[in-house]
């Protein structure tokens, strides 16, 4: 399996991933032209850089790293200091779940 991972920061691009007026980037893996997972990362507008950024993840658990990893770096040029994720299971609505990972991406000094 070869995996494409993309990002895009325009709704034009990937108008079916585009949440609403908070979303800050997309994150696309593809396998071939099939989509096999995403991530929605929205910008909450908080003033602490450690809560304004969550995403939505779709998508097989094997996807989720490089999807991760495409979307820390972005966030963190942003200013965020962390990226907060939920996930898309169908068992309870997204505005019940608590971020269910977190993952730091703000580098640290070198020594």
């Amino acid at each position: 399996m070869s995996v494409s991972v993309q990002i895009y920061r325009e709704c034009g691009a990937v108008p079916e991933f585009w949440s609403d007026d908070r979303t800050f980037a997309v994150v696309v893996a593809r396998d071939a032209e099939s989509v096999i997972g995403s991530l929605v990362v929205l910008d909450l507008g908080a003033d602490d850089p450690d809560l304004r950024f969550v995403g939505v993840v779709a998508g097989s658990v094997d996807v989720r790293v490089p999807l991760v990893e495409v979307a820390a770096p972005a966030v963190r040029d942003a200013g965020g200091r962390t990226l907060r994720w939920v996930e898309e299971t169908g068992e309870m609505s997204l505005g019940a779940a608590a971020a269910l990972d977190v993952v730091v991406v703000v580098g640290g000094e070198d020594s």
